[in-house]
């Protein structure tokens, strides 16, 4: 009985962690999926209205007032961030009608409240505050591990 108590604590031990990672991972996807999705309606509202918005979550694209879209991730871990964070998006200053930046930072509730904002701009450039600092650093432009 002691060998079965022994080796189920160690499974355990080994087990969790790589579980606990996998999970992570699933909810930083509902980040990327989102992003990408926005960044998909950020170009099809360009495309009728000749500009780019920062309206995400209000307006029509039929009026060119917004993308209409929702304000969360499809599965909640993720909210628009209301400051996306300074660093990485290396372009110029540009104006709305030619780039947009969009960052995602984790929802209320969500069970990773630090995992740090995730983020997409207008020529595909991704970035993720792993350290939760504030700001995208130079390791951080990827939304790799």
């Amino acid at each position: 009985m002691k060998t079965i108590a022994i080796i189920a604590s160690i499974l355990v031990s080994v087990g969790y962690p790589a579980y606990d990672d996998l999970v992570a991972k699933a909810q930083r996807n509902d980040a990327k999926i989102y992003l990408n999705r926005i960044a998909l309606l950020q170009e099809n509202f360009r495309n009728n209205c000749y500009t780019y918005t920062t309206n995400v979550a209000g307006g029509t694209v039929k009026d060119c007032t917004g993308l209409g879209y929702k304000a969360n991730s499809p599965g909640g871990y993720y909210k628009l961030a209301s400051n996306p964070v300074a660093g990485l998006f290396n372009q110029r200053t540009l104006t709305l009608d030619q780039a947009y930046r969009v960052s995602v930072a984790p929802a209320a509730g969500s069970p990773r409240p630090d995992d740090g904002m995730l983020g997409i701009d207008s020529v595909g450039a991704q970035g993720w505050d792993r350290n939760n600092n504030g700001t995208y650093d130079a390791s951080e432009n990827t939304w790799g591990k």
